[in-house]
């Protein structure tokens, strides 16, 4: 057999993988210069802060991420604290120091930074730089935490190239919309999601109305759980309620309720899910 390069369907249509915009297991090079930076900014403010006399306590901040995260001697660091500043730096933009030891960095810092003022500014530095670069981590109480793991990248994979072309655009769309730079369109996203489980029932059942359709999928063999079922009819009646501005374009921006990043990611999260669980419910029925 002649071997050959096989374009995919991602590569005909553009579909970007959900691993390259939703990063998880690595630490990009953009991603580790906003630490460098926020740690940098942290650092600067906290030089204003003097304790014993003569050291800062960024300085102090310093010699213990050095000795204790580093694993370096206290002898070398630099008399001249900006060397040493330079040399963490360093470190952390380095491609040879593990992506993991980037953010327990982020960890050590918090755990060692007295000022709650200080320390929410970091987190909030990092979290705005990680939504914008489609960084799949966030910080919660002090650790950081995935927001999107493995195998629900996997789930959103699939549901994209294994589905009808119907339901690949709105799930493409999603994705696309939700790790758009510089800020995710967060309201367009969730539509997308939705309109791609509406799109798989109204195909599969020929029913206009949502509701309908997912109710008449038990008449073409596909048996879904009763609270599966519910839960599906919930979520699409989540979408229309007027203070989500998701399906109601005239929504003010100002209003009470505005979908983040973290509706939108549950949103493509979740549907791609339902989408891969009554596609493989029809095929079990048809069998």
């Amino acid at each position: 057999m002649t071997s050959h390069h096989q374009i995919l369907f991602s590569e005909r249509n553009g579909y970007a993988k959900p691993s390259e915009v939703l990063i998880v297991g690595d630490v990009p090079q953009d991603v580790a210069n906003a630490i460098s930076s926020a740690l940098t900014r942290l650092m600067q403010t906290m030089d204003n802060s003097i304790i014993g006399g003569y050291t800062s306590q960024a300085d102090e901040l310093g010699q213990y991420i050095w000795t204790h995260l580093m694993g370096k001697s206290l002898i070398d660091y630099k008399t001249a604290f900006h060397d040493g500043r330079e040399a963490i730096a360093g470190w952390i933009q380095s491609m040879d120091t593990e992506w993991f030891r980037k953010l327990d960095l982020i960890e050590f810092v918090l755990a060692r930074v007295e000022s709650a003022t200080l320390r929410e500014r970091f987190i909030s530095e990092l979290t705005e730089r990680f939504e914008s670069l489609g960084f799949g981590y966030r910080i919660l109480n002090g650790c950081v935490v995935d927001t999107v793991s493995e195998p629900e990248l996997k789930a959103i994979d699939d549901a994209i190239l294994k589905s009808r072309k119907a339901i690949s655009n709105h799930l493409a769309k999603a994705l696309e919309l939700h790790t758009k730079r510089p800020k995710g369109d967060y309201v367009n996203s969730i539509k997308e999601s939705i309109s791609a489980v509406e799109a798989m029932v109204r195909l599969d059942t020929g029913e206009l109305n949502f509701k309908d359709a997912v109710k008449a999928l038990k008449k073409k063999s596909i048996q879904l759980q009763p609270r599966m079922e519910e839960a599906l009819i919930k979520l699409y009646a989540y979408t229309n309620q007027p203070d989500t501005g998701i399906r109601h374009p005239l929504m003010e921006t100002d209003s009470n309720y505005v979908p983040t990043s973290a509706e939108s990611l549950y949103m493509l999260i979740t549907c791609s899910a339902l989408v891969n669980y009554v596609k493989t419910k029809k095929t079990a029925a048809n069998k």
